[in-house]
């Protein structure tokens, strides 16, 4: 008699360590003790952009002023960065999902806080918040998505189908927030020949395509379900973090940092794991 195969759930539980959630949970720990700091410590940390320091470039990120801010950009974290662990994780990739995580959370930071400077410096005023790193996890949502369909699914797709997804919510960026401009067009040009030349490609490959994997994704249940809510997350970040007002209250809504960090998120693993080393895109398949 066949085994059967084991449930969604009881893969996840398996698969999962105690200290892999305590360092899931450290992003709101930080975010919230910083925010429970008295309000003369928490302006030190905002970032200055005419005269930014070492610790604001660093920390502006992780601070927030105001209770609303602050918890949008928890519970978008508590969905993205869960279900992107869970995808690498079943998906084998464990140690590139901990190698993505330390790196936005070390480097990120300063990268967008140094590029913020250099496009705002003779302005007044200051940035805060984690929605810059927080778009980089949404960014790396379709790295993690081909690796969990190549894993559980099919081996006939691969990570060089990802920007597919990047360049599609590029679009979709393009069309929710950005000015009409020269500026707009240059990114909806790039983001339809992205979506042309990807596109062909994933339909040259699926050709091919072996389809036993999805005849069973079904069965158990769960497995086919997360890769949607992932999908869904994914394309439904640009609405979320490209507001067609981004003025509030005095408050201003950095998209050209929401862009960058998803940007950013998508490229730099992308770059790594599928020209840096090639060979983590070639892993065998698991059917459930």
């Amino acid at each position: 008699m066949s085994r059967r195969p084991e449930s969604f759930l009881a893969t996840v539980r398996r698969e999962t360590r105690a200290r892999d959630v305590l360092a899931l949970l450290l992003v709101p720990a930080a975010l919230t003790g910083i925010y429970l700091l008295p309000d003369g410590i928490r302006f030190r940390f905002a970032l200055a952009y005419a005269h930014p320091t070492p610790l604001s470039l660093y920390l502006a990120n992780f601070t927030h002023l105001t209770l609303e801010h602050l918890l949008s950009n928890l519970v978008s974290y508590l969905f993205v960065a869960p279900i992107a662990f869970v995808l690498c994780t079943l998906a084998d990739r464990k140690r590139m999902f901990w190698a993505v995580f330390t790196v936005y959370l070390t480097v990120f930071p300063f990268i967008l806080s140094l590029l913020n400077v250099e496009l705002s410096r003779n302005t007044a005023r200051i940035g805060l918040g984690f929605s810059g790193v927080l778009a980089a996890f949404f960014g790396f949502l379709p790295v993690a998505l081909l690796w969990y369909t190549r894993r559980r699914f099919t081996g006939d797709v691969a990570l060089q189908h990802a920007p597919l997804c990047f360049f599609t919510g590029v679009g979709i960026i393009s069309l929710l927030a950005l000015p009409v401009g020269q500026v707009a067009y240059a990114i909806a040009a790039l983001a339809i020949l992205g979506i042309a030349i990807s596109g062909h490609r994933l339909l040259a490959d699926l050709r091919e395509l072996s389809v036993d994997g999805f005849k069973h994704a079904a069965s158990p249940a769960g497995y086919l379900e997360f890769a949607a809510i992932g999908l869904v997350l994914f394309f439904g970040f640009p609405f979320a973090a490209f507001p067609s007002v981004s003025i509030h209250n005095g408050q201003f809504t950095n998209l050209f940092l929401h862009l960058v960090g998803y940007s950013l998120g998508y490229l730099v693993p992308y770059m790594a794991f599928a020209i840096v080393n090639p060979n983590t895109s070639t892993v065998r398949t698991h059917t459930t």
